[in-house]
C-alpha cells in the first residue's frame, strides 16, 4: 500500500499493511529544515530597526496610508504562503503517511501585519504574536455584533487561500502523502475571534449573536471544504479544541444545542461528496466523544494523555471511529530518552492498532520544542512495530 491507501483504509476502520503515521503538523520553524525560520528573524530585525522603520513609514506617508497597508498585507500573505508550504515540505521530508494543510487562519486579503513584524491580525480579527518559534493567538478582535458588521467575515474562496492549496497540490502531485485540508473549526475559531471571556458571556446574554457566528463559520467550512473536495481532497480536518485538561470548556448541553447539529450538517455534506472527516480536539473529551461520533466524524485526534487513554478509546469507540494518537508531545517527545519514546509508541500500537482503524500520531503535533531526533525515533519505532501480520 502507498500512504494514501494506508490512511484511507484506517479511516474506513479497516486494517492496512501497517499502522499509518499521521501528524496534524510538523512545526515549520525547526532550524534544520525550514528556510522560513531563517527568513523571519531577519525581517523582524530589519523592520524593528528605527531607521528602517522610519524610512518605511516615510515612504508610506508619501504614497498614502493605503500603500503601507497594501505592503504589509502582501508581506503577510507571502509569509503565510511560506509557512503553510513549509509544513508540507517538512512532512514530505520525514515520509509520514498523512498531514494537514491549514489554509484558514493566517493571512488573507483582510488580514493585517504590524510594520515591526511582531504581531498580526488574521482574517477573523484574531490577534496573534509572532516569534521565531511560532504564531500564537492571544486576543479576540470581533468582540461585538457591530465590530463583526464592520470587519466582515472571511471569504472561503479567497484567492490567496486557494493559491496556497493549489501550490501544495502541485508539490504533492505524486500523492507521496495524503494531504488533508483544515478549513478551520466551528467552536474554537469563533471563541478565539470573539475572545474567551466575551464568548461565554454572549452564549447566555446574546445567543443570537453566537448562532450568527456559528452559522457564518459553518457556511465558510462547507464552502471551502466543497471546493477542495471537488479538486481532489479526500479528508477534511475540523480543528476545534473544545476541552481543558479537566473536561469540556462549556456544558455538554451547550455543545448539543449549538455545535453537534452543525457538525452533523458539515459531515453529511462532505460525506455526500465522498470525503472523510477527522476531528481534532485537545483536552479531556470523554463527555464529547459520543456527540462527535453521532455527528458523523470518521476519526478523532489526538486523545490527549494522560486524560485520555488509547486502550479505553479503542474498547469504547474503536468500532465506531478511527482512533488517532497519542505519543505524548508535552513530555516524552520533548525530553525522551530514546527508550521511553520507543516504549510509548509500542504501547500506543498495542492499545489501539489491533484490527485496524488506527493511526499513530503525537498527542497534538510536532511543535518547535520537540527535537528532530526524538521525532525520528518515534517514526522509526512506528514503522518497525506497526507492521500488521
Amino acid at each position: 500500500m502507498d500512504s494514501r491507501e494506508r490512511v484511507l483504509t484506517a479511516l474506513d476502520g479497516d486494517q492496512p499493511d501497517q499502522v499509518p503515521i499521521f501528524e496534524l503538523g510538523i512545526d515549520n520553524t525547526h532550524q534544520s529544515y525550514s528556510s522560513f525560520y531563517n527568513i523571519l528573524p531577519g525581517l523582524q530585525r530589519y523592520m524593528q530597526n528605527r531607521f528602517n522603520n522610519t524610512l518605511l513609514r516615510f515612504l508610506a506617508k508619501m504614497g498614502g496610508k493605503s500603500v503601507l497597508k497594501r505592503a504589509m498585507r502582501w508581506i503577510g500573505m507571502t509569509v503565510g504562503k511560506i509557512a503553510n508550504i513549509e509544513l508540507l515540505k517538512t512532512a514530505l521530508h520525514f515520509g509520514i503517511d498523512g498531514t494537514t494543510l491549514m489554509i484558514s487562519t493566517l493571512f488573507a486579503t483582510n488580514g493585517k501585519l504590524s510594520s515591526k513584524f511582531d504581531y498580526y491580525v488574521d482574517e477573523y480579527g484574531r490577534m496573534g504574536s509572532i516569534s521565531k518559534n511560532t504564531f500564537a493567538w492571544y486576543k479576540g478582535g470581533i468582540m461585538t455584533p457591530e465590530l463583526l458588521d464592520e470587519w466582515g467575515f472571511p471569504n472561503p474562496l479567497d484567492p490567496t487561500r486557494l493559491a496556497i492549496f493549489h501550490h501544495a497540490q502541485e508539490i504533492n502531485k505524486d500523492n507521496k502523502i495524503l494531504l488533508s485540508i483544515m478549513p478551520g473549526g466551528l467552536f474554537e475559531t469563533i471563541y478565539e475571534s470573539v475572545g474567551l471571556e466575551k464568548f461565554f458571556y454572549y452564549i447566555y446574554d446574546n445567543p443570537s449573536f453566537v448562532r450568527r457566528l456559528f452559522d457564518l463559520q459553518k457556511k465558510f467550512i462547507i464552502e471551502l471544504g466543497k471546493y477542495v473536495i471537488d479538486h481532489g481532497t479526500e479528508v477534511i480536518v475540523l480543528g476545534d479544541d473544545s476541552a481543558y485538561k479537566n473536561g469540556p470548556m462549556m456544558s455538554p448541553k451547550l455543545f448539543e444545542k449549538y455545535l453537534f447539529p452543525r457538525y452533523k450538517e458539515i459531515c453529511n455534506t462532505f460525506h455526500k461528496k465522498g470525503a472523510k472527516v477527522l476531528f481534532h480536539s485537545d483536552g479531556d473529551t470523554h463527555m464529547l466523544v459520543d456527540g462527535w461520533i453521532k455527528s458523523g466524524v470518521d476519526a478523532i485526534h489526538p486523545w490527549e494523555p494522560p486524560m485520555m487513554n488509547l486502550k479505553e478509546a479503542k474498547e469504547k469507540w474503536g468500532d465506531k471511529v478511527c482512533i488517532c494518537g497519542n505519543v505524548d508531545c508535552g513530555i516524552t517527545l520533548m525530553y525522551g530518552p530514546k527508550q521511553r519514546i520507543i516504549n510509548e509508541v509500542k504501547q500506543c500500537i498495542k492499545d489501539a492498532a489491533e484490527g485496524g482503524g488506527y493511526m499513530l500520531s503525537s498527542s497534538n503535533s510536532i511543535h518547535y520544542g520537540i527535537p528532530i531526533k526524538n521525532f525520528q525515533i518515534m517514526l522509526d519505532a512506528g514503522r518497525k512495530y506497526g507492521v500488521y501480520d
